[in-house]
């Protein structure tokens, strides 16, 4: 009798725990696991940095947490596929990716570990959090969990946190600064709690980017908005403005119009509600005369240099009469070092200055050679394909696709290959977007 009831508890016992795990592997949980890593992932920076400097906490200790947080996630996700038995998307441009990184690993590895590499000014243990922590895990769990993602529900997801994210900038740019033409005078960073850059110009800028250009696709989608919604909209505009010229930085500018034009050619081509997209472009346009009229004359009235302006217009300047940028001369460097040892690359930081050279297609090369270019260009050639031709299919994902397209061109500026973790997160979740999740977003928004 002992015996039959202990053999019946564990049978209970093996049953609840099969049912909890079906229940965490399901496509439900699955899913919104997903979608809040990729979500957060690519898109809450500036949230985790405001955190401690709002409350006065140590910045480290909290980045360590979030960054905790996404390898806990993948994980997770990663388990989850094991559970459910789930046979992974190895497809050809998911094999490259994960050789690619395999082989980069290696390279960091031999650099740190037997050349003895100091790089970036950075601890080691940083570089590898980030690399396979932020980078390799979130790419692999995408590669078999993207799928269950909802579409729908991640733009409405990273809409919230792109206009959280603005807001605390804002807050925290006018509790240190102050709201006035000192914002745009100069480029301005958020300072943590030890006065240590917290918020860099570049995610300032590049954070209004994204803000602005999602507002003007729900503008211009052509949706029936209540005046109540229009005007949200055109204050989320606005509000980009002001963090885009804040962080005075030019890659984001940069990027900002050329996603404009873009956006508004595409909209022009695929909308068949002329007079709804000319009425909507005219709020656009109204919101940027204004935000520009009331620096211009601000700038008049107290002759003031507006220091996006004025950074473009040197930069210009510089490349009339030859001159170079630091970035010209690591660029130069990581080429130099792709060239001294052309098949197997010379090591992942540059000769010159020991960091990267801030474009991740010419840093495959100086760290992998003609490997990493075999490894990394075809699936980069694969992902930008799926980028300019999934929206003229399904319209309805046109909108997080420039988000999925900023992220990848500022890696070109600004990024590298280990610390770009909004771009491997998102572009191996687009190269996996499947065809019924692309019809379920068309159905939902129809």
């Amino acid at each position: 009798m002992i015996v039959a009831q202990y053999t019946e508890g564990e049978g209970s016992a093996s049953f609840e725990r099969k049912s909890i795990g079906r229940y965490l592997a399901s496509e439900k949980v699955v899913g919104k696991v997903a979608l809040w890593l990729v979500a957060l992932l690519t898109f809450s920076y500036p949230i985790s940095a405001a955190i401690p400097t709002l409350f006065h906490l140590p910045t480290t200790p909290v980045n360590i947490a979030f960054r905790a947080l996404y390898v806990a996630m993948s994980l997770f996700l990663i388990g989850a596929s094991v559970f459910k038995k789930q046979t992974y998307q190895f497809r050809w441009y998911n094999v490259l990716m994960f050789a690619f990184w395999i082989c980069y690993v290696i390279r960091m590895t031999y650099d740190f570990e037997i050349s003895h590499v100091v790089a970036y000014k950075i601890p080691k243990d940083t570089i590898y959090m980030f690399a396979i922590g932020n980078c390799v895990l979130p790419s692999f769990a995408m590669m078999s969990m993207s799928r269950y993602i909802d579409l729908a529900k991640l733009e409405k997801v990273t809409l919230g946190i792109l206009i959280v994210s603005n807001i605390l900038i804002l807050v925290l740019l006018a509790t240190q600064i102050g709201l006035s033409l000192q914002m745009f005078i100069v480029r301005n960073l958020v300072r943590g709690s030890n006065e240590t850059s917290a918020i860099n110009e570049i995610t300032i800028s590049f954070s209004g980017c994204q803000l602005i250009i999602m507002a003007l696709n729900k503008l211009l989608m052509g949706e029936k908005y209540s005046r109540i919604k229009r005007f949200l909209w055109i204050l989320c505009i606005v509000l980009g403005f002001f963090n885009l010229f804040a962080g005075g930085s030019r890659s984001p500018m940069i990027l900002f119009v050329l996603m404009l034009i873009y956006t508004l050619g595409f909209y022009f081509y695929k909308h068949h509600r002329f007079k709804r997209f000319i009425s909507n472009f005219k709020i656009f346009i109204a919101c940027v005369v204004i935000v520009i009229i009331g620096l211009f004359a601000s700038m008049m009235l107290k002759n003031v240099d507006f220091a996006l302006l004025t950074r473009l217009q040197e930069t210009a300047e510089d490349r009339q009469k030859g001159g170079k940028e630091l970035r010209d001369f690591e660029q130069e460097a990581a080429w130099n070092d792709f060239l001294s040892s052309p098949i197997i690359g010379h090591q992942f930081v540059n000769s010159y200055d020991k960091t990267y050279p801030h474009n991740t297609l010419l840093e495959a090369l100086m760290a992998l050679g003609i490997l990493g270019g075999v490894l990394f260009f075809p699936f980069m050639g694969k992902f930008l394909h799926q980028l300019f031709t999934l929206p003229f299919k399904y319209a309805s994902i046109f909108s997080f696709s420039t988000l999925v397209g900023l992220s990848f061109f500022v890696s070109q500026f600004s990024g590298s290959l280990w610390s770009s973790v909004d771009f491997w997160a998102l572009s191996i979740f687009w190269v996996n977007i499947e065809k019924k999740q692309l019809e379920k977003l068309q159905n939902t928004l129809q």
